[in-house]
């Protein structure tokens, strides 16, 4: 068992992080780096714990619903996914304003394959999530 569980933070890139906006959701290079080595992703939210989360995966077969993640990189190394019908989705059933937009902590879940944005985590010093909740 090892002594101390430790995540080493990189100066360079920062946290990782995604932005959501009326557009859709960005991820920082930071949270990009976690899935941008996969070939798929596909968008999810979980209404109870106010959740966005990307699911990667490889396999062609399942690839319905998916957006293949090489199309999303942008030069400078951002992910962005452009969706107004999902963050109005989730605007709605997770009770969050996409205006201003915020920027949230994301974590990327190794067992489930998931990087995992919580929209309670606002990153934002001069936003809170109580300003970003309906």
């Amino acid at each position: 068992m090892k002594k101390y569980d430790i995540t080493f933070f990189d100066l360079d890139i920062g946290a990782p992080s995604a932005t959501i906006a009326e557009y859709g959701v960005s991820l920082n290079v930071a949270a990009s780096k976690f899935i941008s080595e996969w070939k798929y992703g596909k968008l999810g939210y979980d209404k109870a714990r106010k959740l966005i989360v990307i699911h990667v995966h490889n396999d062609d077969l399942r690839s319905d619903g998916s957006f293949l993640i090489s199309d999303k990189v942008t030069n400078n190394g951002y992910i962005r996914i452009n969706s107004r019908d999902f963050v109005r989705t989730v605007s709605q059933y997770c009770e969050v304003s996409l205006t201003p937009s915020f920027r949230c902590l994301a974590e990327w879940d190794p067992d489930e394959n998931y990087l995992v944005i919580d929209l309670k985590k606002v990153l934002d010093t001069s936003k809170t999530s109580d300003q970003n909740t309906q």
